[in-house]
């Protein structure tokens, strides 16, 4: 069967992701778009940005996690957390028990963008690319750096758009 997500009005989605959980949701991140109008009839165009999080099922906003001035760029989730690359504000880890008190588990400060991020089966371990043709992986359990991988000098382009580790962990694709 055949069925198109919209997401609602106003919303720039640059990321998504099924919760593995519960394969009807799928969370979203991006620019929310207000706009407003003032005097003179001008109209004026505000950015948030959030986590949304649908019933793909019926089409419904399930909850809007709003986010601290920076859009949600890339999305991962897990059967424990869902971790979200923001544009300037770092990585956010966030336990998604309940969506209606999302608990914070830990901000990683980084202050460039975080194009896409990949949680590592079977490891308390995260990874995210750089725009300088780096791959960092932090440790979940200390928050702490524990390697970085360095492509600068095999890429054409240092900006890394994208990443997946396997099934198993054993192997990261960018």
């Amino acid at each position: 069967q055949k069925s198109c997500f919209r997401p609602q009005e106003k919303e720039s989605q640059l990321t998504v992701a099924f919760n593995p959980l519960k394969p009807i949701e799928l969370l979203t991140g991006g620019w929310d778009f207000n706009s407003s109008n003032i005097s003179y009839g001008e109209e004026v165009a505000s950015l948030s940005s959030s986590l949304n999080i649908y019933n793909i099922g019926n089409n419904q906003l399930i909850k809007r996690l709003q986010c601290r001035l920076s859009p949600v760029l890339s999305i991962d989730i897990d059967d424990r957390i869902v971790a979200l690359g923001t544009q300037q504000t770092g990585i956010h880890i966030y336990k998604l028990s309940d969506y209606n008190s999302p608990v914070l588990l830990h901000q990683i400060p980084y202050f460039h963008p975080v194009y896409s991020i990949a949680l590592i089966p079977g490891k308390p371990s995260l990874a995210h690319t750089t725009i300088f043709g780096k791959i960092f992986i932090w440790n979940l359990n200390t928050f702490k750096r524990e390697r970085v991988i360095d492509l600068k000098e095999i890429l054409k382009s240092p900006i890394l758009t994208a990443i997946a580790a396997s099934p198993k962990g054993t192997y990261l694709a960018a």
